[in-house]
Order: C-alpha cells, then structure tokens, then sequence
C-alpha cells in the first residue's frame, strides 16, 4: 500500500475541510499560525540527535554561518518569505522519499532535482497571483506591467516552465523504472499528477501559501506516524500527546484564546513569520530532505529515515 501517497491524499482533504468550515479568516489565520508553531517546536525536540551530529562536524562554522546569514536575510527581506517557503516545500516533497529507490544512481539523483523543480514550479503557479507573478486588475501594478497582456504572457511563461519541468520529470522516472515496482512508482509521481489537479483548481480558486504552509504542516504531523508506531505504543503516545498540548497551548495564545485583540493579531502573525524563517533555515542544518551535497555540509551521512522538515 501506497502509505505516503494515502497521507498526502488525506492531508489535502484536512487542508480543504479547515478551508470550509473554520468560521472566519481571522479564525482560519490563528488556526494556521498555531498548528504551524506548534509544528515547528515539535521538530526542534524531535532533531536533538541531528543538532549534536551537526555540531561534532569539524567544518560546521563556515555552512553554519552561510545558512545564518540566509536567515537572516530572509528575515529583513519579508516579501521573500513566500519564495523561501516555496524552496523548503520543493525540497521537502522531492526527497521526502529518498529511501523508497537507491539514492546513489545519477538518474535517481537526476530525478530528485527535477521533482524540486517540479514542486517548486508548482507552488508557483498555484500561488502566482499572491506571489505577484501574475498581477490581477485590482493590483496597482497591473498597469505599469502590461495590463492583461502582460499579466497573459507572466502566465503563458509559468505555465512553459511548468511544463518543462514536468518534461524532465517524467523523463527521468522513465529511466529509473528498473527500480521501480507498483507501489515505489504511486509514492514517487502519484502526488505530482495530483499536483496537477490542483494546478487547474487555481485557474477558478485563489491560493494563498498558507494553504500550502497548512498541508506541509498537517502533512509532516502525519508523516513520522507509521515510524513512531513501529517503535511502539507509548512512543506513539508520546508523540501524538506532545502534538496535542502543543496545538492546543499556540491556539490558546493566539487571538482565539486569551489574547483576542487586533494588537495580538499582529503580534501573532509576526511570531509566526519569524519561526517560520527559523524553521526554514534550520531544516538545511536538521533535515535530510535537501540534497545529499547540503545534508553532508553539516552531517557526515544522510540516514534513509528523515526527522524533520
């Protein structure tokens, strides 16, 4: 059984509900944030092992203060938070699965690199309007960029790069076919096809990344679940316990909670843009779902079985 494929699948249904029934926008945008914090407190605790191997590297400081100065840029620079998210999404969803076929053929690595550029090419085109690659009539841009012709022609070159990527996808899954059977085949293109339903989805529905930044939550929450529970019941526990409290701690600090004024809000919303450049910037020293060249910057070797994203 496609495991990952189903959670993927199950995550977007989440994504949807939430999307429907939370009342609000605000209470939608404290739901997110909180989840998302909470995400991000549970992968620092989950990643202690890889904080220590990081830090035994004997070449770490250079890597480490290259990836601090990234942060911090992204930091000043907020605009870019949607772009530096959408790299950190690519990332994720192409090498999530680099344990299901052998990581160390040139068309599998070949293969990775085009579904970064798949995913990220992806995101783009989902979240192009509020990433501001194709600017709608109410945008004060709309003008100086061309009016619709311009905003015709940003789309016609999103959607040429998209489908180039996916040219290279498919390509390089055709050549690594001999390590495939059913099942390693759905968990490594079933949720890029999926990707594309989606894709025309945002032709008639707007996207914001935290839609995005919600299934990558939900979706990493879900993820460590079939591992954890192979380590038994009480570490299941354990980990859907500390999940909960958390969720719950971040809902009960956010405007929905205790502090339900406007000031709060954005207080709130900054919280949740600062550790999320945090988090960000710390999967390259924490998380195996980067290519093997960065996981080797600060770890010696990258274990199939990955911690944190």
């Amino acid at each position: 059984m496609p495991i990952y494929f189903l959670l993927r699948i199950l995550t977007i249904l989440i994504v949807v509900v939430s999307v429907t029934t939370v009342p609000t926008p605000k209470a939608w945008l404290a739901f997110v944030y909180s989840i998302a914090l909470a995400h991000y407190l549970m992968a620092l605790i989950y990643s202690r092992r890889q904080i220590a191997e990081a830090f035994r590297q004997p070449h770490v400081l250079l890597p480490l203060f290259s990836v601090a100065i990234l942060g911090t840029t992204m930091y000043m620079a907020s605009f870019l938070l949607i772009f530096y998210f959408g790299l950190h999404h690519a990332f994720n969803e192409a090498f999530i699965l680099r344990g299901t076929i052998p990581a160390e053929d040139d068309n599998v690595k070949a293969f990775r690199g085009s579904a970064v550029i798949v995913h990220l090419m992806l995101y783009l085109f989902i979240v192009r309007r509020q990433a501001g690659i194709v600017l709608g009539p109410a945008n004060p841009l709309f003008g100086l960029a061309g009016g619709r012709s311009g905003t015709y022609l940003s789309l016609f070159l999103l959607l040429g790069a998209l489908a180039v990527a996916y040219v290279f996808f498919f390509y390089y899954l055709y050549r690594i076919r001999r390590f495939l059977d059913l099942k390693s085949l759905i968990e490594n293109c079933g949720f890029e096809l999926v990707g594309l339903v989606v894709a025309l989805v945002s032709i008639q529905v707007f996207f914001s990344y935290l839609h995005v930044v919600l299934y990558h939550v939900v979706f990493w929450t879900l993820f460590p679940l079939p591992k954890i529970a192979s380590m038994g019941m009480k570490q299941l526990a354990s980990y859907l316990g500390l999940t909960a409290v958390f969720s719950a701690a971040f809902l009960l600090l956010s405007p929905l909670g205790l502090f339900p004024s406007r000031y709060a809000s954005a207080l709130f919303a900054q919280q949740f843009y600062i550790w999320t450049v945090v988090h960000i910037t710390s999967s390259f020293l924490l998380s195996n779902a980067h290519p093997e060249w960065i996981v080797n910057l600060f770890r010696s070797k990258a274990p199939a079985a990955l911690a944190k994203a």
